[in-house]
């Protein structure tokens, strides 16, 4: 079973109460979690041990029991899901991937390529501490900015993970090479390059890196924009599922941890630069605390030409003896003067959706 090959523990019931799986008789099991507090210190680097490994590949039909089950509900849900977020003034796509059922659900518009922004942050994560791993290095300072990019979504920490994947995998075009095998473990080929850029492009991280890029030989020098590649909401969605069913043993649950602790803002960063609740989409979210989410969003695109500003967020949750990972995309029609998502409808279209996911997956409980 998956949740025998899982690392984190479940110590509590959920007051969603407990739904016995009998087989092919019943879909799902909701409750088992914890409501523990968060350690809020950065994890140790993951040593890859066999712990963290990727669990049975067989399609999960001993739970789901079959598509009829659980598919048509979900594809359901996830249609009422759409709509409700199309109703603010936009275009949505979202997928819903369960275990590893043979196929995902996917509904909604097709939009098509998009920069990852800072979706590319949990990728890179991996790919960095992979490297060190493999260079048998373990460095807090690593690992105080994959925390920072991650919780706090912090472009000057993702700067410094980029640079030590960099230095360790042995010079830029090494690290791209590595960040495209991160995703190509989950299926994911690139058909765009990323841009690259100095520390004159965003000066604002010399203080940054200055106290934390100690272990960088050269912390302002030319850096991978990981963000400004473009992938696909299935992309996302295969990424997040890789997550979800082990793809990235060990220090994939590391990241999986991180994307679980509640966001912050980075530091000396104004209110202003994003004014949308961090509890909520698409920087956090509101699923029940006992499936363990794990968030982590991207948005940006403002600036570009045509304007393609998106709002998206990947979610890895914990329901029951499943594991489910979700991933999302909200355009808006209005496009916004900035890159903040407050001044957009993508917080509210993104929440309206994660909330008939919420209610479908609870429904699909009390059918067992």
């Amino acid at each position: 079973m998956l949740a025998q090959a899982r690392r984190h523990p479940r110590q509590a019931v959920s007051a969603l109460g407990a739904v016995v799986l009998l087989g092919a008789t019943s879909a799902w099991a909701l409750g088992p979690g914890s409501d523990t507090p968060h350690d809020n210190r950065a994890p140790n680097i993951s040593n890859g041990s066999s712990s963290g490994a990727r669990p049975d590949n067989s399609p999960a039909t001993d739970a789901m029991g079959g598509d009829a089950i659980w598919e048509a509900p979900l594809r359901d849900g996830l249609n009422r899901g759409v709509a409700a977020a199309d109703a603010k003034g936009g275009a949505t796509q979202v997928g819903i991937w369960v275990d590893n059922s043979p196929r995902p659900v996917e509904r909604g518009d097709q939009l098509g390529l998009g920069r990852l922004w800072s979706l590319s942050k949990p990728v890179s994560a991996i790919a960095a501490i992979d490297a060190a791993n493999t260079r048998g290095e373990s460095t807090p300072t690593l690992m105080t900015a994959v925390a920072d990019a991650i919780t706090k979504s912090d472009n000057c920490a993702q700067r410094q993970v980029v640079l030590d994947l960099q230095q360790r995998a042995g010079g830029i075009d090494a690290a791209q090479s590595a960040f495209d095998a991160v995703l190509k473990q989950a299926g994911v080929t690139l058909s765009t390059k990323p841009q690259r850029a100095d520390i004159a492009g965003d000066p604002a991280c010399r203080s940054y890196l200055s106290r934390n890029g100690t272990d960088i030989r050269d912390p302002f020098g030319t850096v991978l924009q990981l963000g400004t590649v473009e992938w696909t909401l299935p992309d996302a969605l295969r990424f997040a599922h890789a997550l979800a069913d082990g793809t990235y043993g060990a220090t994939g649950e590391t990241v999986l941890e991180l994307m679980r602790r509640p966001k912050e803002r980075p530091a000396g960063s104004s209110p202003t630069d994003y004014t949308a609740p961090l509890n909520e989409p698409p920087s956090g979210g509101m699923f029940p605390r006992p499936w363990m989410p794990a968030y982590k969003g991207g948005w940006g695109g403002h600036s570009l030409n045509p304007p393609n500003f998106r709002a998206a967020e990947i979610v890895v949750l914990d329901v029951g003896a499943h594991r489910v990972a979700v991933a999302a995309t909200f355009r808006p029609t209005v496009q916004p003067q900035s890159d903040d998502p407050g001044t957009t409808l993508a917080p509210q279209a993104l929440g309206a959706l994660f909330d008939s996911i919420e209610q479908t997956i609870v429904d699909l409980g009390r059918r067992g």
